[in-house]
């Protein structure tokens, strides 16, 4: 379990990182407000499921297949509400990744 949902890195390197995470019902993403920011952009590709997000004080329904970029030091969380897992993919690119 990685910032609160299950998670398997693809390649880190430096300058890119890539993972797939799985968030079940009750998992939360980021909770925790010190980890909300990274001090580069984070790509959020959404394969599976229902998550909702909170991205800059913006509250989304993530569904179907879609991406959400939080650029570089803007908070960004997620949870799960659904019985069914949200699935994502996640690339954290850039200088500081």
């Amino acid at each position: 379990v990685v910032h609160g949902a299950y998670a398997t890195p693809f390649y880190y390197e430096k300058g890119l990182r890539s993972s797939y995470y799985r968030l079940e019902k009750g998992q939360h993403i980021n909770a925790d407000e010190e980890m909300q920011a990274n001090p580069f952009p984070s790509l959020f590709i959404l394969i599976g499921g229902t998550a909702q997000s909170k991205i800059g004080g913006q509250e989304l329904t993530l569904d179907g297949k879609q991406a959400m970029l939080a650029p570089a030091g803007v908070a960004h969380e997620f949870w799960n509400l659904d019985d069914t897992p949200a699935e994502f993919i996640l690339i954290m690119f850039g200088e500081g990744a």
